[in-house]
């Protein structure tokens, strides 16, 4: 052993190995975070919009405004999933038991968490970007796999500056949701398929859409497989993990409710409907709300971006991204910017596009922008809705 490879052994220089790429998307997701984060202590203050407390998506959970600034919206609702779990109130009303909408994973991890720490509304916070930090590096090392490193930078910069993507740091399922997803992607890669299977199943029971990963999974074998059928090993067994798991859930509602879909039903209470995405698109359009009209223009430029980049990708991502695109669609167009967070194969295909820089700084300063002003606008509750 060298005296060069004795002082890279030492407990303290363990930090030399990581690449400069990762510091980079340390670094800013550190000072990206404080700054929305001062901007949101800004906004409860009354100092950037004059809107009094009772306007604000949610109530105040705490006397510090940067808590207030994560919590909105479906916060409330792992709140109290996490702090009594799914206890039945009124089992003759399906509807006023709306927390059954939301899936266990994200709001188990918060009681188990909170148990030890305190403040479950600080440890949702606190997990989440706990779990934005995973999926930012993850999603570096998956690229970097196939790409270079400027590519794999590139393609975590993408994914922090699509125009909703503050919301991963908010107390909401959508950073682990993509931690998970890329694992899933990473495991298959790497035919670690019982991981795979694991994973998906944990991504199954974070949201309702998590089952869709069957379908990339089940591609990515069969390419591993050169799609031939006798190739096929009792290794695809893994990936019945996530339809098992989405079957416990469903008997779990049967023992609330007596009904197996009531996550489905009160889903129906918000207004989510099935239809085919084209007619959820002309609902859109033709909306008198603007906001809806807002909504489905963005979600038509998300699939032009998305047909235009999908040759930069491989089959998996392809299916992955059109299902997480079209699947939500089917039900509404309410949250859709959200919803599309999690397509990191946009992100991949936009870096692999090597766009010129006379296009490429002006388009991020857009984005960057556009994120600003939808996060101003975020917590109000009559002005914009994620």
């Amino acid at each position: 052993m060298t005296p060069a490879d004795s002082q890279n052994l030492k407990p303290g220089n363990w930090w030399r190995k990581i690449p400069p790429g990762v510091w980079l998307i340390i670094a800013g997701l550190v000072v990206s975070r404080v700054i929305l984060t001062s901007l949101g202590i800004q906004l409860y203050r009354g100092k950037i919009l004059d809107t009094p407390p009772d306007k604000f998506a949610a109530t105040q959970v705490s006397s510090y405004s940067w808590l207030n600034t994560w919590t909105p919206w479906d916060a409330g609702f792992y709140y109290y999933i996490a702090t009594e779990w799914y206890e039945i109130k009124y089992p003759e009303r399906l509807y006023s038991n709306r927390k059954i909408a939301f899936f266990p994973v994200y709001p188990a991890a918060i009681r188990v968490v909170s148990h030890l720490t305190g403040h479950p509304y600080v440890v949702g916070v606190g997990l989440a970007n706990i779990f934005l930090c995973g999926a930012m590096l993850l999603l570096y090392r998956l690229v970097q796999r196939e790409d270079n490193e400027a590519v794999a930078r590139q393609t975590v910069w993408w994914q922090l500056l699509f125009p909703a993507a503050f919301v991963f740091s908010g107390m909401f399922t959508e950073s682990l949701y993509l931690l998970l997803a890329l694992g899933c992607f990473y495991s298959a890669y790497q035919r670690r398929w019982w991981l795979a299977g694991l994973l998906g199943a944990l991504l199954t029971l974070t949201r309702p859409l998590g089952i869709l990963i069957i379908a990339p999974l089940v591609v990515e074998y069969f390419r591993q497989s050169n799609w031939r059928l006798r190739a096929v090993r009792g290794d695809i067994l893994w990936l019945g993990l996530a339809p098992l798991a989405l079957t416990g859930w469903m008997f779990y509602q049967y023992q609330l409710f007596h009904e197996p879909l009531a996550f489905l039903k009160v889903q129906a209470g918000w207004g989510h409907q099935l239809a085919d995405p084209l007619r959820q698109l002309w609902s859109g359009l033709t909306n008198s709300i603007i906001y809806y009209r807002v909504l489905a223009g963005y979600t038509i430029a998300i699939g032009l971006l998305l047909a235009l980049i999908q040759r930069r990708l491989d089959w998996p991502m392809r299916v992955y991204a059109w299902l997480s695109l079209l699947v939500p669609l089917c039900l509404a167009v309410d949250s859709m910017p959200r919803y599309t967070l999690v397509i990191f194969p946009l992100a991949i295909g936009l870096a692999r596009q090597r766009l010129s820089p006379v296009i490429l700084w002006p388009v991020m300063v857009f984005l960057i922008l556009i994120q600003l002003f939808l996060f101003i606008l975020w917590p109000t509750r009559e002005t914009f809705i994620l």
